[in-house]
């Protein structure tokens, strides 16, 4: 008897793991799922900004949508798409298309970073991501959840 249950113990504890993974991985249930903005401007870069910064001054529009998807637009401007995929701390991006797209150079389509939400204010740190643009426009400033 005391064999059985603690078998059964086991089976209720794997199946409460099971769940706590499933609700963690259902990307459509995240709290991400919105629009938020940015705006980075001449004074964000460093001087020592290896690329001519001026293209990517504007407003941002980074929308986290159903099915891992998400999207970004400068100034109304679709700038890339790609899929996501996050942990409770951690997101990944992989961008698929768009002009600035950094899955057109090799080893920078992925992009790894915490994230922390607080209140109206995203914020992400990067943990390794190859692609200077996407990483650098990520980490400038807090991005504000569109009202």
């Amino acid at each position: 008897m005391t064999n059985q249950a603690g078998r059964l113990a086991k089976l209720i504890a794997a199946a409460g793991l099971l769940i706590v993974v499933v609700c963690f991985t259902d990307q459509d249930s995240s709290p991400l799922l919105r629009v938020y903005t940015t705006e980075i401007t001449a004074e964000d870069f460093p001087q020592d900004y290896p690329f001519d910064p001026e293209p990517l001054f504007g407003k941002y529009e980074l929308t986290f949508a159903k099915g891992n998807r998400h999207h970004c637009t400068l100034d109304g401007e679709f700038l890339v798409e790609g899929s996501q995929t996050f942990t409770e701390e951690r997101i990944e991006f992989n961008d698929d298309k768009g002009g600035v797209a950094c899955a057109r150079t090799p080893g920078w389509a992925t992009g790894t970073y915490k994230w922390k939400l607080e209140g109206d204010k995203l914020t992400f740190k990067v943990i390794e991501d190859k692609c200077l643009p996407r990483r650098f426009c990520l980490t400038a400033r807090p991005w504000e959840k569109k009202q």
